[in-house]
């Protein structure tokens, strides 16, 4: 197993030419991602479409290893559907909104592993949203991500986050996301 997978990341080099210092400089990212609550869609509207800007840097570079720190700042582009203004809940008095959550930033910390084009990044700290109701909230995130550098400088993201709010409606509410960007590191 350990040639095939040597036998595997050589190709890889191989395809995607990439410098071996890359990734151990500062990072942009720019991405777009989608956002679902694990509540039902009819008490919380995650919106449709975010886009998000990142900037990553290294605190402590190593040769695969490295510890990273990221700030993002987030937006949603597009919504989806009309807000009900009140619901009326099964064993609950008086209207419960149908509340807007809506990511607008993140400071997180945590590790990077490269590995020739090839660069895992996890990450954990803190996020903030704005709620409809009860105003901005600020929560843990945890964030993985893969880029695959498939030039010296740019490369392509894929990334995963789950947040928690904190509760809603008696229930555990957290909010996830998968994204698709891009990274370049000048």
């Amino acid at each position: 197993m350990p040639l095939f997978r040597k036998l595997t990341t050589a190709a890889l080099v191989a395809l995607l030419p990439v410098a071996a210092q890359a990734q151990l400089r500062p990072s942009i990212d720019v991405e777009t991602f989608v956002q679902w609550p694990n509540i039902n869609e009819r008490y919380i509207n995650p919106g449709m479409l975010h886009a998000g800007l990142g900037i990553t840097t290294p605190l402590v570079r190593g040769e695969s290893l490295s510890w990273v720190a990221s700030l993002r700042v987030m937006g949603m582009v597009s919504g989806s559907g009309e807000n009900a203004d009140c619901l009326v809940l099964p064993g609950k008095t008086g209207c419960w909104g149908h509340m807007d959550v809506t990511p607008r930033g993140a400071l997180l910390t945590g590790g990077a592993y490269r590995n020739g084009p090839v660069v895992l990044q996890a990450q954990g700290g803190v996020a903030r949203f704005e709620r409809e109701w009860g105003g901005a909230k600020n929560a843990p995130q945890a964030r993985v991500d893969a880029a695959f550098m498939f030039h010296r400088h740019i490369g392509l993201t894929l990334s995963a986050t789950r947040a928690w709010l904190g509760d809603h409606l008696d229930q555990s509410l957290q909010m996830s996301s998968a994204g698709l960007g891009l990274r370049w590191t000048p």
